[in-house]
């Protein structure tokens, strides 16, 4: 079949489509066949667009391979100088932090009020971008809302069990979805 026979035939199919309405079980069989035709339309479609995608691909993934053959020892040269700047920056950063700290200590100890602002380091040419992240979790402690739910474990109970499962605080449900075969 050629393109353009195959979007007619989509266009038809999508206008059988649009106008079809499912309160009987002879419009659920009308719709069972709808859907029938779309299955066989899909189908074409891809197959119509296969070798063209395919040889497609496989251009697309030589380029890239040649690429990142080239980019490799680039991409190794950026990550090691952007580490290196990295701990650096970061040792400074806390030492400035440090500083600030202290001097806002002796001012309150002084029962001086003040700004107290450290002047930051900078490079010409460098920006950096401060993230934060957990170091360290003590199980013991840690406040019941911050524990995950394993929603892919729930489900999979799910599935396995029916609705027969009882997990406390869990309510598990269904939900039907239309399929077809050919």
């Amino acid at each position: 079949m050629q393109e353009k026979e195959l979007v007619d035939q989509s266009k038809s199919i999508l206008e059988q489509a649009k106008e079809l309405v499912v309160f009987s079980k002879e419009d659920s069989e009308k719709a069972t066949g709808i859907l029938k035709l779309i299955l066989g339309a899909k189908k074409m479609i891809k197959d119509y667009w296969k070798d063209p995608k395919e040889k497609v691909n496989q251009a697309h993934k030589a380029v890239t391979a040649k690429e990142n053959e080239m980019l490799f020892p680039i991409l190794q040269a950026e990550k090691t100088t952007k580490d290196q700047i990295s701990r650096y920056a970061t040792e400074v950063r806390k030492k400035e932090m440090e500083a600030e700290a202290k001097l806002r200590e002796q001012a309150k100890e002084n029962d001086v009020k003040v700004e107290v602002k450290v002047e930051r380091e900078k490079v010409s040419g460098q920006t950096t971008k401060e993230t934060w992240y957990v170091e360290h979790i003590d199980r013991e402690k840690l406040p019941k809302e911050y524990w995950v739910i394993d929603m892919d474990r729930l489900d999979r109970i799910a599935k396995s069990e029916k609705g027969k499962a009882s997990v406390p605080g869990v309510k598990f449900d269904f939900r039907l979805r239309a399929e077809t075969r050919r």
